[in-house]
């Protein structure tokens, strides 16, 4: 009987080690390769406790501040013929960056305009005490006249 059992015994593990080799296997290799899937665990995010108002030792975070950048402005003057200045714009030359604005205003008693020589910019009629702008984006110099004196002339260098 002995003999009986121990011969099962060896039967039984031939078999079985048989199922294992490599032609008795079954199944695809996707189910062997575990590391090529992911799994995700989702959690419940840690309780807090929150302390009084008053026992609070932090202090809420500041907001961003950002600072427009003022528009520089250069101002010219129109001035009527035979004013004591001695020059229809005054000043009659500047120098100015760029993104400067260029601002004229008609201290004479009748509209006056002006005209870059260069195409590069021309104002409406100016009414006596009003005034126009002309923003300089570009380097360069930027030669003008008055659109109703042709002989009134000025210039500004942008860079």
């Amino acid at each position: 009987m002995r003999k009986l059992v121990g011969v099962v015994l060896v039967s039984v593990f031939a078999v079985a080690l048989a199922g294992c080799s490599q032609s008795h296997k079954t199944g695809d290799k996707s189910t062997l390769n575990f590391k090529e899937s992911s799994t995700t665990v989702t959690t419940a995010a840690p309780t807090t406790t929150t302390r009084p108002a008053a026992a609070a030792t932090t202090t809420p975070a500041k907001a961003p501040t950002t600072t427009a950048v003022k528009a520089t402005v250069f101002t010219i003057t129109i001035h009527p013929d035979g004013d004591a200045s001695g020059s229809q714009f005054d000043p009659n030359d500047g120098h100015v960056a760029v993104g400067t604005v260029i601002k004229w205003v008609n201290a004479d008693t009748v509209p006056r305009s002006v005209v870059s020589t260069e195409g590069k910019f021309t104002s409406p009629s100016i009414a006596p005490g009003a005034s126009w702008t002309y923003t300089a984006s570009a380097p360069g110099t930027y030669d003008y006249k008055d659109g109703t004196r042709p002989y009134a002339l000025g210039k500004f260098s942008v860079g």
